[in-house]
């Protein structure tokens, strides 16, 4: 095979620590659509696909040189976790995010999100709906056009290692990184509104091997029990199946696990939750000027039913609300605050955090509300 034709979507050293013996030669998983478990299966036929990042190797490239330095930061985490510095801990939020765009069901979700914003753009006019055809090479760049403005806007979130003491081990997948929002999914008025990085609450999880898992958090609504330094240390089963049933989720194929007694039990709880499986991951909304509404300085918009409205001669909008994991269970060190700090933005941009907001005029309001818990 050519050099780099193979490109691996997760990075084979991520699988390292969930290998047999830490050889990164073969992992156990099973396969999602039929619930077969497969043992020892070679790590160089998971997760990747043939000139993936393109055959100009670009994107390969430079994928691999971050993957040496994650890879370099793992083998720390294994040795012991208390010595991973602050900026090892940056590189894995970054790291983390990458992960999360790169990945061949991040690139379909987008892929499915671009057509259909496209369809209800031009839902009036399909005439004029440009023709277009991107491989997922354009996919993946265009996701990565959003890095940028992640590590603008993820600065805040405090980060942190979750090192696993019970029996339990922490699984991985095909599409590993997971960004999420407790705060959101539990607080009714926020249900409507999207789920991004800066959102107020937002979560960002990664495992790291069977006993460690990176996350990075909202500190101005979470607080972290059992946490010294950088460590939060648990030792209850129940918080390390909440963080897998976020991985039986967001998982495309594939889920990827180190002993191979755990097999069955992963098999009965995926067979359990899978028909909360997301089906889709975005939704899009057209939405026209309230004409009812009447003020100095602001406009109102209201979503319409595409089907029994058009937007006519209206100015008109097009809303997102980007969906993620919501497990049954939330990983229980780190607890809701009582009253967090947030900013209300009082647009459809919602609720962010403190450190994510670029304008300072932004109205800040401090809620006091129940542990939702």
């Amino acid at each position: 095979m050519a050099a780099n034709k193979n490109q691996h979507f997760v990075p084979k050293i991520h699988f390292k620590p969930f290998s047999k013996d830490g050889e990164n030669a073969c992992v156990n998983l099973l396969v999602l659509s039929n619930k077969k478990l497969v043992s020892n299966a070679p790590i160089k036929n998971q997760c990747s696909k043939n000139y993936f990042y393109g055959k100009d190797l670009e994107l390969e490239k430079a994928f691999q040189e971050l993957e040496g330095y994650y890879g370099q930061i793992i083998a720390k985490v294994q040795t012991n976790p208390y010595d991973v510095l602050d900026d090892d801990l940056q590189f894995l939020r970054f790291f983390a995010y990458l992960q999360s765009v790169r990945t061949e069901a991040a690139v379909r979700r987008n892929s499915a999100f671009f057509t259909e914003m496209m369809s209800k753009a031009y839902a009036e006019n399909p005439e004029f709906l440009p023709e277009y055809e991107t491989t997922d090479e354009d996919i993946v760049r265009l996701c990565l056009s959003g890095v940028d403005a992640f590590c603008e806007h993820s600065a805040d979130l405090r980060t942190c290692l979750i090192l696993n003491r019970s029996k339990t081990e922490f699984i991985t997948s095909d599409d590993p990184a997971i960004i999420t929002n407790r705060f959101h999914a539990q607080k009714e008025f926020l249900k409507h509104l999207g789920v991004g990085i800066s959102a107020a609450g937002a979560m960002l999880f990664m495992p790291l091997s069977p006993k460690i898992c990176f996350v990075a958090y909202d500190q101005n609504v979470y607080s972290a029990d059992h946490r010294k330094a950088h460590i939060i240390t648990t030792s209850k089963p129940s918080d390390i199946c909440a963080i897998n049933e976020l991985q039986m989720l967001k998982a495309n194929k594939s889920i990827y696990f180190s002993s191979w007694e755990l097999g069955e039990e992963l098999k009965t709880h995926f067979t359990g939750m899978e028909a909360t499986r997301p089906t889709t991951w975005h939704e899009v909304h057209v939405a026209v000027e309230d004409e009812n509404f009447r003020d100095a300085t602001h406009k109102r918009y209201k979503v319409i039913d595409l089907e029994t409205e058009t937007a006519g001669e209206r100015d008109a909008l097009i809303h997102v609300v980007t969906r993620y994991p919501q497990p049954s269970r939330w990983f229980s060190a780190l607890r809701l605050r009582t009253q967090p700090k947030i900013f209300d933005t009082h647009t459809g941009q919602g609720i962010l955090r403190p450190g994510s907001v670029a304008h300072a005029s932004y109205l800040m309001r401090n809620y006091s509300m129940g542990s939702g818990s």
